[in-house]
């Protein structure tokens, strides 16, 4: 009587297994990355609203700390717009965390990393989900809990100011100096406006909108250091195109 099997059967149905899996990836596996990519699309699209309105609560680059002076929600989205066009940071980083909002960190509900004694983390009914932006200068510093504590996918969203050709269309800004007037000067140029000449001083910004495209572009992890070192050549490089861009304004 014949007991198990030879070599020969092994080998055969193992290359037929292999056979059936390949077949299935080429086959299944471009659905699964468009249903995922189109995930990514759904939920950039929902952080973009936040985005716009938290760019006018709060300074970026400590999303924890009170505005200082009396400042309208148009003069601090000035500030944070114009600071990204001007920064070393390449963007802003975009994403939910698990937070606690009976605890607060400054201004924001504090990130929940950890369990507190007796609770379980994923399944406690007083935690809550809370959307937060952040220079991506601070990956490694101020942002680095809120990372830890992110749920579902952090975004990097690269932005660019919209002003106006000479032929009126709308264009992306080349401005590297901070935000510009929407319009062409009478020099044919566009009059640089500083974070810091708004409000008050000789350069106020005449404009009564800042228009922005906001391109996001989906990050394989939210490892603190990971994102601290992505530099403009890396995200065009490796991060491909931006899984979401949408055309915004911040109105005074």
């Amino acid at each position: 009587m014949k007991k198990g099997f030879t070599l020969l059967e092994v080998v055969i149905a193992l290359g037929v297994v292999a056979l059936l899996l390949t077949s299935f990836l080429t086959v299944f596996g471009p659905a699964t990355a468009a249903v995922q990519r189109g995930t990514s699309t759904d939920e950039a699209e929902r952080l973009s609203e936040s985005l716009n309105q938290s760019l006018q609560e709060y300074n970026v680059n400590d999303p924890t700390a009170t505005p200082a002076g009396e400042l309208s929600p148009f003069e601090i989205a000035f500030q944070n717009l114009s600071n990204i066009q001007t920064a070393t940071s390449i963007g802003f980083l975009v994403f939910d965390y698990q937070a606690n909002p009976a605890s607060l960190d400054g201004r924001q509900m504090a990130p929940v990393t950890e369990a507190p004694a007796g609770e379980i983390l994923r399944a406690n009914d007083t935690f809550t989900h809370q959307t937060i932006v952040f220079d991506q200068s601070q990956a490694t510093a101020l942002a680095r809990n809120y990372l830890e504590a992110a749920k579902n996918q952090v975004f990097l969203v690269q932005i660019k100011q919209l002003v106006y050709s000479n032929d009126g269309e709308l264009m992306e800004s080349d401005s590297t100096g901070g935000l510009t007037g929407m319009r062409p000067d009478g020099g044919g140029g566009y009059t640089v406006y500083a974070s810091s000449s708004m409000p008050g001083g000789t350069g106020i910004y005449p404009e009564a909108v800042i228009a922005y495209q906001a391109n996001f572009y989906l990050l394989p992890s939210n490892d603190p250091l990971y994102i601290s070192r992505l530099t403009a050549e890396v995200v065009a490089e490796k991060l491909g195109s931006p899984v979401f861009s949408r055309n915004m304004a911040v109105l005074r």
